[in-house]
């Protein structure tokens, strides 16, 4: 995962004079603030393979961007490229999916190649604002906590934040403390989810 923003895009942005180092801090702490509040990380390396559970009707959505789809496998059996056409948001099958005896529908595996996820607007927007307040002494009272790739989990002012085995960050609770860095961050993930 990169980081949200750049040390030179918020020097940018805000004019800050500060130490890089402490930019950079500042800039990892307002992510791991964003990704509690999300509920996911932003800016991900794109799979090799993506599985879509439960699939009903025709459409899959993949969630990412790709170029070439290399291969589609429907509950483990492959399905030729006669079988389904390419959308730029997944596939179509040609026939539509019912549910099963047990109510769920069949598994899709596409194998493509993937482009990386971009970090949105709105969560580079929102990293800059936390991050400047960070820097100013608002969110942290000087003291910027890290959250290195080592770590899991971490608790400062009240605000809890931990990583899962796949590097997932949760936290409790989710306001990143700025409203309008939670504004930003809820726009991005389309609204808020019902995190209280």
């Amino acid at each position: 995962m990169a980081d949200y923003v750049s040390v030179e895009d918020f020097q940018a942005a805000t004019g800050s004079t500060a130490d890089e180092e402490l930019i950079e801090a500042a800039i990892l702490y307002a992510q791991a603030l964003i990704d509690a509040r999300a509920r996911r990380s932003f800016g991900n390396e794109a799979p090799q393979s993506v599985t879509v559970y439960d699939v009903r009707g025709d459409s899959v959505i993949l969630g990412y961007t790709y170029t070439t789809i290399e291969s589609v496998e429907v509950d483990g059996v492959e399905f030729g490229s006669t079988y389904y056409e390419e959308l730029p948001f997944g596939i179509r099958f040609k026939t539509e999916f019912l549910p099963r005896f047990n109510g769920r529908g069949p598994s899709v595996t596409v194998t493509a190649d993937f482009a990386d996820e971009a970090v949105p607007l709105l969560i580079k927007q929102a990293t800059i604002v936390l991050a400047n307040e960070t820097l100013n002494g608002s969110l942290s009272d000087g003291v910027i906590p890290t959250l290195p790739a080592d770590i899991k989990s971490f608790s400062v002012e009240g605000l809890s934040i931990t990583r899962d085995s796949t590097g997932t960050v949760f936290g409790s609770p989710p306001s990143t403390r700025n409203a309008e860095a939670d504004n930003l961050v809820d726009m991005a993930v389309g609204g808020y989810w019902g995190i209280a």
